[in-house]
């Protein structure tokens, strides 16, 4: 089939979470023999396989956190004199929109299926104006659900501007939610928690629409040789990975450095690999790497890797990542949603922060011939999972084929529809 798919940033090589489970969607299609058509702010990649085409819709889009002060005053007004959500006014700015909604109706009206990849960009769907094939949305989290939790969590902090911004946009969020849920052909996620919400959210948009569960499942190119082993006595290093300035990963890092970093050892040291706040102080004995081009040659310099999230929905792709590389783990069970059962031996929980500190200052790495055999077992499974449920949420033919089939058949006959998982779905 031709599929499009409408995404937020073309990459070459995944720089966060979001890029990295759009990758796995773009392989898990050309896998299955399907020609993809993609379109997204940022860059075309000069080398890519032959069935995957490639549109820009302008330049790459700056997150929020590393805009101005001015920048980022400047894209709140204008999302406020639009009626617009801010994440979605942002997105569409420098005439993406326009682009976006260009393309489909030159390119997305003419295929077999649409992929609607992140809630916002359902945003230029809507507002197309043209006969477009009913999509699938991949909801990579709960847009309204997440905001409206930080503007809780700045309420109580007494931050009352913050607060307003984020409830605001919490509410457009939702309502854009319930509205690509109304117009979807079947909605995916990333976790069994995000299925359980979202079929609540489709019982009150009143839709008529499956959810399934997409599970995440580390690329092959993950799967490292043997690390090298630290030198006796050296000090025990802590690794954390992530874009801190992310509002769930910042919740974690600051509850891991206020909370377990002066229960651990003095032996003990702390890596932190990915972009921080810029105001954030760390303690001694934190080292702040910025960001990393060879996560495989971060992971060989730590002995743990700790990933203390609280806050946040879909799944934490560093966590995945982590599985397949680090050498040992220790995660709050939130971290780790939507990724059992039968993580892998070298994967620890725990969620208060002394025995968060114990584990890692004292848990040991189990041999590489078992941690390897076990995560290649769990990705093996999860990709045939991801690969099963893809297929549910797509024609089962060529809208070609089956045009041509109609004029031979009854009209009675009609293309097939991906149902809802259960009663709940509907």
């Amino acid at each position: 089939m031709d599929i499009a798919v409408l995404t937020t940033q073309l990459f070459d090589q995944p720089g966060n979470g979001g890029e990295r489970c759009t990758e796995r969607l773009l392989h898990a299609l050309l896998d299955a023999g399907h020609r993809v058509h993609v379109a997204g702010r940022g860059s075309v990649p000069a080398a890519r396989p032959a069935r995957l085409h490639m549109q820009t819709l302008g330049p790459a889009s700056q997150a929020f956190d590393n805009m101005s002060w001015l920048a980022r005053t400047a894209a709140l007004a204008g999302a406020w004199a639009r009626g617009q959500a801010s994440t979605v006014h942002r997105l569409g700015a420098d005439g993406t929109a326009t682009q976006a909604r260009r393309w489909l109706k030159s390119t997305a009206a003419g295929m077999d299926t649409l992929v609607v990849d992140h809630l916002q960009v359902h945003d230029w769907v809507r507002r197309c104006g043209a006969r477009l094939p009913t999509p699938l949305l991949l909801m990579h989290n709960l847009e309204s659900d997440g905001y409206a939790e930080q503007a809780r969590h700045a309420a109580q902090a007494g931050q009352r501007a913050r607060s307003f911004v984020l409830a605001r946009e919490a509410r457009l969020l939702r309502a854009l939610e319930l509205q690509a849920l109304r117009g979807a052909r079947a909605v995916a996620c990333l976790s069994e928690c995000d299925a359980v919400r979202l079929r609540e959210l489709v019982r009150q948009a009143r839709a008529n629409v499956g959810v399934v569960v997409l599970p995440g499942y580390a690329q092959p190119a993950l799967a490292g040789p043997p690390l090298p082993a630290r030198p006796a006595g050296a000090q025990r290093r802590i690794g954390m990975l992530g874009t801190w300035t992310w509002g769930p990963n910042r919740e974690g890092l600051l509850w891991l450095l206020q909370h377990v970093w002066p229960r651990l050892r003095s032996d003990c040291e702390l890596v932190l690999a990915g972009s921080l706040p810029p105001a954030l102080t760390l303690p001694r004995g934190v080292q702040a790497l910025g960001r990393v081009d060879d996560v495989g040659a971060f992971y060989a310099q730590v002995d743990v890797v700790a990933i203390p999230s609280h806050s946040g929905s879909g799944v934490q792709e560093k966590a995945i990542e982590a599985v397949a590389r680090a050498p040992l783990i220790v995660a709050t069970r939130h971290a780790l949603r939507g990724l059992a059962p039968g993580l892998p031996a070298h994967v620890h929980t725990a969620d208060d922060p002394d025995s968060f500190a114990l584990l890692c200052a004292q848990a040991v790495a189990p041999p590489f011939e078992q941690h390897h055999a076990q995560t290649q077992a769990w990705a093996t499974q999860r990709r045939q999972a991801y690969g099963s449920a893809l297929a549910q949420c797509l024609p089962k033919h060529s809208a070609k084929v089956v045009t041509a089939a109609l004029q031979l058949q009854p009209p009675a006959q009609s293309q097939p529809t991906c149902q809802p998982t259960s009663a709940a779905g509907r």
